[in-house]
């Protein structure tokens, strides 16, 4: 009986070890949930490629109340056209618009994002997913600062 238990012990041990091996890692952004995918095309020189000129803006200290406007200027450094499939923000209290459609070649544009400081205090940290098909799949973009009462 006890060298029965042994052997179920170790096959769950066994098994449990290879399932781990096996799991992809996620990251967690607030309520969203998305794997960043480290991995490059194997033809990196014809593919398109996303970058932005400051994808951080730190607004600094500010009153509570207005609504802060800021563009995230980007640019395709690629060789084919960017396509931006959806942006996400991580909280209620900050608007994204982007172009709809394709980034030529070399050619840039923006994202603008308006985020309501009112009903917010202290310091604070908004991020923006850009979800494209660009070699890097998502591109992280953040709006930060201090909100005075």
């Amino acid at each position: 009986m006890n060298k029965n238990i042994n052997v179920v012990w170790c096959l769950l041990v066994i098994g449990i070890f290879h399932a781990c091996k096996n799991q992809t890692t996620t990251q967690s952004t607030g309520p969203h949930l998305y794997s960043q995918d480290t991995t490059l095309p194997k033809d990196t020189i014809n593919a398109a490629n996303l970058t932005f000129e400051n994808p951080i803006f730190d607004f600094g200290k500010v009153k509570e109340g207005p609504k802060l406007n800021y563009v995230f200027v980007m640019r395709n450094i690629g060789k084919i056209p960017v396509v931006i499939s959806d942006v996400q923000t991580t909280c209620g209290c900050t608007t994204a618009y982007w172009p709809k459609g394709a980034i030529a070649p070399y050619q840039s544009d923006s994202i603008k994002i308006a985020f309501q400081t009112q009903g917010n205090s202290g310091a604070q940290e908004k991020k923006i997913l850009v979800f494209s098909n660009s070699i890097r799949k998502i591109i992280v973009l953040t709006v930060k600062g201090i909100i005075q009462i």
